[in-house]
């Protein structure tokens, strides 16, 4: 890609033709994008080496877009899953304080860091429970 011409020109489309997932792509790409940055800063660029830059640029604010996308992605299944967790602790919590009373915060705070897996079995596990001794039994098995 810092060659000139048609060399230049063919090594950024077989550049740009490379599947988003091949290995150190992107890497290649933010170094690439750094180094025509300080170039840009540095020198007078030819009409040349600007249209390469703006080449680069373009992939590497497409990049951007999609690792922006990604993450929005991530960050709205990780806050789904979150709301669920809370959700289903919240309901556990609901259904043993009207079994049994107040729960003791100690006994509350084991329940809050279950996994949302184990969660949902105290909320079947609680049904057969007789008394907050069952509850506590429960938890101390479950560790």
């Amino acid at each position: 890609m810092l060659g000139k011409g048609n060399v230049q020109k063919t090594a950024i489309a077989e550049f740009k033709s490379l599947p988003g997932t091949t290995r150190f792509k992107d890497k290649v790409l933010e170094l690439l994008s750094n180094l025509f940055a300080m170039l840009d800063v540095g020198q007078n660029l030819d009409s040349e080496e600007r249209e390469l830059i703006m080449e680069l640029s373009s992939l590497y604010l497409e990049r951007i877009k999609d690792a922006t996308e990604r993450g929005i992605e991530q960050g709205i299944e990780q806050g789904i899953e979150q709301g669920i967790e809370r959700e289903a602790v919240s309901f556990v919590m609901r259904l043993l304080n009207r079994r049994f009373g107040s729960i003791a915060p100690d006994v509350e705070q084991k329940i809050r860091n279950l996994p949302v897996n184990r969660i949902e079995d105290l909320g079947e596990a609680l049904l057969d429970f007789q008394s907050a001794t069952d509850l506590r039994n429960w938890l101390e098995q479950a560790n």
